[in-house]
């Protein structure tokens, strides 16, 4: 059944999905791997493990800042300025007494992340190209009015007297479409725009 008040444009932690949190348990799972085999205590391990503790708490209670928090990790990650997984496959140079470089396991967890969480939740604008011509045109804007959901909202009001109709209409904490298909059917049920 369609939802009558506006929602936030991004979903909260507890509408996300495990794909979502895959790349943040893979980095779990590598570094218990790393305490387990003894490579745990090195220093870009405990950086690496204070990182990963950060992100799994800002992802617990504020998704977009888990989010954030999880893109630096593993970026870090996989420059190789903190450790997150047991297994090194990492080239690059080494300044003073830094080793920077790119690990290639994390460069795979990095686009896991990117494909998995990043993206569902930061869209990236699509592009329609039209037949007619060779110029691309934007992708519909949601703001604009649902025929389908305005038709839905008028089978659903359409038992509503006027005086419900026209507090439905002013009412600016409901979605677009209820405003407008109130609107109708005020139209339709009362032409002269007297009320009552």
């Amino acid at each position: 059944m369609e939802e009558i008040l506006d929602k936030p444009e991004l979903p909260v932690a507890s509408q996300l999905n495990w794909k979502n949190y895959f790349p943040l348990g893979l980095l779990w799972v590598g570094m218990c791997l790393s305490l387990l085999i003894g490579t745990g205590m090195q220093t870009k391990f405990l950086a690496g493990s204070v990182f990963l503790i950060i992100s799994t708490v800002f992802s617990g209670f504020h998704w977009k800042w888990g989010v954030w928090a999880q893109g630096i990790t593993m970026v870090l990650g996989t420059i190789y300025l903190i450790r997150l997984l047991p297994a090194a496959f990492h080239f690059g140079f080494e300044l003073g007494s830094t080793f920077v470089g790119i690990e290639m396991v994390m460069l795979l967890v990095l686009y896991l992340f990117y494909r998995m969480t990043w993206l569902p939740l930061y869209p990236r604008k699509a592009k329609v190209h039209t037949e007619d011509t060779d110029t691309v045109a934007d992708e519909p804007d949601p703001k604009e009015p649902n025929s389908g959901k305005i038709a839905g909202f008028k089978h659903r009001f359409r038992h509503k007297s006027v005086p419900e109709l026209q507090i439905i209409s002013e009412n600016e904490r409901l979605v677009l479409e209820a405003r407008l298909a109130a609107k109708a059917l005020l139209a339709e049920k009362d032409p002269t725009g007297e009320g009552g």
